[in-house]
């Protein structure tokens, strides 16, 4: 009797979690949804990151980041080489950055970074060269680095995890590597995508730090919902799958204009609400998209942002890591550019006149 409900219990268990081993891909997780759990998050206005009249504007692809000392970072601008500093408040408080392809100089930027209280590292150059600026526009350090920089983490003792091309024989075709000093030391993950090893766009990967822990990270390909739990030393340790019904999997890019095919859906951010809670972000064409619609005007190489909002979805998923289930996916504004801090998303607004501002929104994800 007591066999049987050991078995029992075990059957139960293999239900509620599913898994299992692979020598190639680590443990795989399938992380359910929970029936009947569909609501929309609460958003919040808290402001709008705005340029002054007399600087540099916002470019439609600006990042934001938020160090840990409140105050926000944004880049690239319409004029090279700058990087605006604001204020807790959403205040502009100046420019930082040298226009150039040299040390502690910016060409143009494509990624920033919070390091610490008052650091933000700017990738510039096609991502290979990372320099370290204090808010106050001092230069920390500047490298040359051998990895087209698309995504990276930062641990203690000046290890990081990058994601991107790298140009090391050793190195080729994995989209995972790690750096000690500016050092590519290790390249890895490239067995376990699926697609065309040459393509950068299906060889990205969305970076989160585990809480707590400096030893595993996250990485999720944009074309497959396969979140996967690395080591830092480069071992794949779980992956966890979603298969929910509107995410669609896809294994090119289009090499037709963007308006002349159906979006695929795309993954585009992952983060922690919590210790227990990870949110991914996915933007996918809703029921009103059509090729006519959705084509840019004359002289334009994208569709404008009425065009996007109205014809593009933005889905959080939100992830309960503890009990490997989904519980709830919510819609947000489909202006929503990224991520600013746990709580918060910016999205991308243009006035009649052109000039862009990103809205600050905090956001509650009913739990």
């Amino acid at each position: 009797m007591l066999r049987a409900l050991c078995v029992v219990a075990v059957f139960i268990l293999t239900l509620v979690i599913p898994s299992h081993t692979s020598a190639a891909q680590g443990r795989v997780v399938e992380f359910n949804e929970r029936p009947c759990v569909r609501c929309t998050a609460t958003l919040t206005d808290v402001g709008v990151v705005r340029m002054p009249e007399d600087q540099p504007g916002f470019v439609r692809s600006t990042r934001l980041v938020q160090l840990a000392n409140g105050k926000v970072v944004a880049s690239p601008l319409d004029e090279k080489g700058k990087v605006a500093i604001f204020s807790s408040k959403l205040a502009f408080e100046r420019l930082i950055g040298t226009a150039g392809n040299g040390p502690g100089e910016m060409g143009d930027v494509s990624s920033l970074y919070g390091l610490g209280p008052d650091s933000v590292v700017v990738a510039c150059c096609g991502g290979t060269r990372l320099t370290v600026f204090q808010s106050n526009g001092h230069v920390i350090a500047s490298r040359s680095v051998r990895v087209a920089v698309d995504d990276a983490l930062w641990f203690r003792g000046g290890r990081v995890i990058a994601n991107g091309p790298v140009s090391t024989a050793s190195g080729a075709g994995h989209p995972l590597h790690v750096m000690e000093n500016w050092v590519v030391t290790r390249s890895f993950g490239g067995t376990t995508n699926a697609t065309l090893p040459a393509d950068r766009a299906t060889q990205r990967r969305l970076l989160a730090r585990y809480p707590g822990d400096e030893s595993r990270f996250l990485a999720l390909p944009p074309n497959r919902y396969d979140i996967e739990l690395w080591s830092t030393q480069g071992v794949l340790l779980e992956t966890w799958k979603r298969r929910p019904a509107w995410f669609q999997q896809w294994t090119s890019v289009n090499r037709m204009p963007p308006w002349m095919e159906r979006p695929a859906t795309q993954l585009q951010a992952l983060w922690w609400l919590d210790s227990k809670t990870l949110v991914v972000m996915a933007s996918l064409p809703d029921a009103n998209w059509k090729p006519e619609a959705f084509a840019p005007k004359v002289g334009a190489l994208f569709p404008s942002l009425e065009v996007t909002e109205r014809l593009i979805d933005r889905k959080l998923d939100v992830l309960d890591v503890s009990t490997r289930r989904s519980i709830a996916t919510l819609l947000v504004p489909a202006n929503a550019s990224g991520v600013l801090a746990p709580d918060r998303l910016y999205a991308v607004e243009e006035d009649e006149v052109g000039q862009f501002a990103f809205r600050i929104w905090r956001i509650a994800v009913p739990r």
